[in-house]
């Protein structure tokens, strides 16, 4: 986590969508971190990197479970995704300043920092927008990811319009990637790592 570069990271957030009045109103961030709270399943996403976006299109189907951390602000993510045909199972602590929030994630020998905020929106769903740092083999990338979670799976097509225009605000101008997800996805029967999140996978959700 480079916490150090999150105000400066929160700036960018401020300056975009500036030119459209009806955007300040699509852009709020959640402020009551008990709406975050509860299980997800990923809807859609995209990135302001081709690259990005191309490895978000590997990913098959995601959840995420939050809950918070007792005697702290911050919240605790569990999660499982499959992609490439391979499941992998985690938890990663989230770490709050003010509305923005920090998560760092270790695997295959690489670094993942995303510096971001959940964003108010339609009903029962989640909106995460966030700045993402990897490092591998010494080699810094970054970039910006949108990302739509839901209680079921699904989204209401009114609801879906007004996700859209949240990522126009954004300055989001690639493709929404739509996840083969439901609501029936399974949680993991076993749970071994750790909050610091080295990930396991394994060939089934």
């Amino acid at each position: 986590m480079f916490l150090h570069c999150s105000l400066a990271l929160l700036a960018l957030f401020s300056l975009s969508g500036a030119s459209d009045p009806g955007c300040e109103e699509l852009i709020k961030p959640v402020e009551d971190h008990s709406k975050l709270w509860g299980k997800w399943i990923f809807y859609a996403g995209t990135s302001d990197s081709k690259e990005q976006l191309k490895e978000l299109k590997t990913l098959h189907s995601f959840w995420v479970e939050q809950t918070p951390i007792p005697d702290s602000e911050d919240m605790l993510s569990r999660f499982g995704q499959k992609a490439d045909g391979k499941c992998y199972h985690g938890s990663v602590n989230a770490t709050f300043l003010g509305n923005s929030s920090t998560d760092t994630y270790y695997y295959n020998s690489t670094t993942h920092e995303h510096i971001g905020k959940h964003l108010a929106t339609c009903p029962d769903c989640m909106l995460w927008t966030d700045h993402f740092v990897s490092e591998v083999g010494g080699e810094t990338t970054k970039s910006r990811g949108f990302r739509i979670f839901t209680k079921t799976g699904t989204l209401e097509a009114s609801h879906l319009e007004v996700l859209k225009k949240q990522a126009e605000c954004l300055n989001f101008t690639l493709d929404l990637y739509f996840a083969n997800t439901t609501g029936e996805m399974r949680s993991p029967s076993t749970q071994t790592v750790s909050s610091t999140s080295n990930v396991n996978s394994d060939s089934s959700v």
